[in-house]
């Protein structure tokens, strides 16, 4: 919760603790995208709390401390899940209206061997369009390697992702599009990453 420019984490037992805040906080995992079950030790590395960071082409929320923690909530499920959530009005990240690109960059902070990556989505500003790629780095010398593109109307929302056997990467491109209405903003998030150690 973001109180004059600050950001303020509530534990339980706090003065100012709000229950009701806490539970909208979790996202439940009956809403995640499924964990494979084929790979023994899969793990989400599409989370804060492991050094993941995501940058975006545009954010319908600004500039604003606000706006840098709605965006951080794409790696965030809840406290009770390692990576406590900002709350406080509409605390997902949308992109800005009007724009042809809409581009999320994940930085993973290792090379992985992912096999599933995808994001949650919604009724409100729902996807007609998502695209992933991924790449071991950042710097040029590795193409961009396709795990597929849906164009599915998800009016209702849902779960959207592909897999792939084992990939190493540690940079993941998301690229999508809303049909809610002309010019709408995609909301995305939270994204998820699954997959094991580069070592294993």
């Amino acid at each position: 919760m973001i109180d004059s420019d600050e950001i303020k984490l509530y534990a339980e037992g706090d003065p100012d603790f709000d229950e009701s805040n806490c539970k909208k906080a979790q996202v439940p995992p009956d809403k995640w995208v499924p964990k494979p079950n084929a790979y023994e030790g899969c793990l989400n590395f599409a989370a804060e709390s492991l050094g993941t960071t995501a940058t975006v082409s545009s954010n319908l929320w600004g500039q604003s401390l606000a706006a840098s923690e709605k965006l951080k909530n794409v790696l965030r499920l809840g406290s009770i899940h390692g990576d406590p959530r900002f709350v406080g009005g509409d605390n997902s990240f949308i992109f800005r209206e009007n724009q042809r690109d809409q581009t999320m960059l994940v930085d993973l902070g290792q090379i992985c061997n992912l096999v599933r990556v995808g994001s949650m989505c919604y009724g409100d500003r729902w996807l007609n369009f998502f695209e992933v790629h991924t790449r071991p780095t950042n710097d040029g010398s590795d193409e961009w390697q396709s795990w597929g593109s849906d164009r599915t109307r998800r009016r209702s929302g849902g779960v959207v992702y592909f897999d792939r056997e084992p990939t190493a990467a540690q940079f993941i491109r998301f690229k999508c599009s809303s049909g809610h209405y002309h010019g709408a903003g995609a909301r995305l998030g939270p994204i998820f990453a699954y997959g094991l150690q580069a070592n294993t």
